[in-house]
């Protein structure tokens, strides 16, 4: 593969594997606790298993890979996982035991501090499966996690059903899509100009 160059990560000595997902617009990148690493892009890879720390940069696609970086706090925590190529989200993982009472609500732990690409938001959005199952979904659902933020992920799941919800350790409990964010300048004005809709609200477009 004369026309690769390949990206090289430096990294301190860890006993884990790390492992980059191969996505259509992020690459997923694992830290642990004080892994440093120094990253130089590559402009072609023909291939279909990447391993390691690789990040891809696909010019045939015209598509750019950009850095999502997660750190794993907890000896528990698990990777962000995408299930299929081109799917929007990532499954995100409870690292605690919780029951959730029937009609309450419970803030669960992941374990994972993430760095998100320059100008991005996460959106932090129920599973179907435990909606459908078991009327259980994410109470602010979207929640969002600015690009600033450097925290750990928790994620508040509240059961609507009828009878109690056990969270289990490692169980996938929500969805992250990351997305990206308009920057905006704030402008008061006495003047909004005119539309077809106007002040048309609740109900306005019929039933």
């Amino acid at each position: 593969m004369s026309s690769t160059k390949e990206i090289k990560m430096s990294m301190r000595k860890r006993t884990k594997t790390n492992i980059v997902n191969r996505l259509p617009r992020i690459v997923l990148v694992s830290l642990y606790e004080t892994v440093s690493a120094r990253v130089s892009l590559f402009s072609r890879l023909n291939g279909t298993i990447y391993t390691g720390f690789e990040i891809i940069y696909q010019e045939d696609e015209s598509t750019m890979l950009y850095p999502l970086k997660v750190k794993l706090i907890h000896e528990d925590a698990l990777l962000p996982y995408q299930a299929n190529e081109g799917d929007a989200g990532f499954d995100v993982y409870a690292i605690e035991n919780k029951m959730i009472p029937a009609g309450e609500s419970a803030l669960i732990r992941t374990g994972l501090q993430v760095e998100l690409p320059e100008g991005t938001e996460a959106q932090i959005r129920p599973r179907s499966g435990l909606a459908l199952r078991h009327a259980v979904t994410v109470l602010n659902s979207p929640g969002t996690i600015d690009e600033g933020y450097r925290g750990e992920v928790k994620i508040i799941l509240i059961n609507h059903g009828k009878n109690e919800f056990i969270v289990e350790k490692h169980m996938r409990i929500a969805q992250m899509v990351v997305a990206p964010v308009l920057r905006v300048k704030l402008e008061q004005t006495d003047i909004l100009s005119d539309s077809a809709r106007g002040e048309g609200g609740f109900g306005s477009s019929g039933k």
